[in-house]
């Protein structure tokens, strides 16, 4: 698969560099320290990247008289053209992300909150029925470049946090989504988780295990389509 088709994460930051190296023209005479300061890395990590993108073919690297000149070669010039036709596609139209992971058992929160009277009408507006009093817990791949950290950045509802006289519970981000292609289904980002941020909780009037016939350790495709803002 080329580079193109299969974006993963380690090539992501190379195009973090690109741009921000570049955003001034085709050549840039670079500090490593002033990269890594605004990237929010260590130098090693700025020379790491810069190498493979050389190693790669997409920058040259010359030394002048005040330092390191960075040039973007053609096959970078392309690379970039690419990747910003792809990125206006997607600001464009529709954010259609799949997520692909594995079905986990959940630690008992999420039938607790979703089971709540304040959590449980909210997810109602949101999927048009009552929720099923549990989430279906799912851990994303590990080369994945999304988790729930990401998702909570795009995710379009909000519930607000309550209290009730006793404790106060937390806010919920919410998006809807299918669970191998079965309809409606939201993934919920609780503002307070004991989750790692590979695993996501996904909510629906169905008890999708039952529905879907899923065990712990099968796989499962979550597809996400953005909508805006609310």
């Amino acid at each position: 698969m080329s580079r193109e088709e299969n974006i993963d994460y380690e090539t992501l930051k190379k195009i973090v560099f690109l741009v921000f190296v570049f955003s001034n023209g085709s050549q840039s005479r670079i500090k490593q320290k002033e990269v890594a300061d605004k990237a929010g890395v260590s130098q090693q990590t700025v020379s790491r990247i810069l190498q493979e993108l050389e190693n790669e073919g997409l920058i040259e690297r010359r030394i002048g008289g005040k330092g390191e000149y960075v040039l973007l070669t053609e096959q970078g010039s392309s690379y970039l053209k690419i990747l910003g036709e792809r990125i206006n596609s997607i600001l464009n139209g529709p954010r259609k992300i799949i997520l692909k992971g594995r079905v986990i058992s959940g630690l008992g929160e999420g039938g607790f909150y979703v089971s709540l009277p304040y959590y449980s009408d909210k997810i109602k507006e949101i999927l048009g029925q009552s929720a099923y009093p549990g989430t279906l817990n799912v851990e994303l791949d590990k080369d994945s470049p999304y988790d729930r950290l990401f998702i909570e950045k795009i995710a379009n509802i909000y519930i607000p946090s309550f209290s009730n006289g006793r404790r106060t519970y937390g806010s919920v981000k919410a998006i809807k989504c299918s669970v191998n292609g079965y309809v409606p289904c939201a993934i919920i980002v609780p503002s307070r988780t004991h989750h790692p941020p590979k695993v996501i909780e996904v909510v629906s009037p169905a008890y999708l295990r039952g529905e879907l016939g899923l065990k712990d350790g099968d796989e499962v495709f979550i597809e996400i389509v953005g909508e805006d803002k609310q």
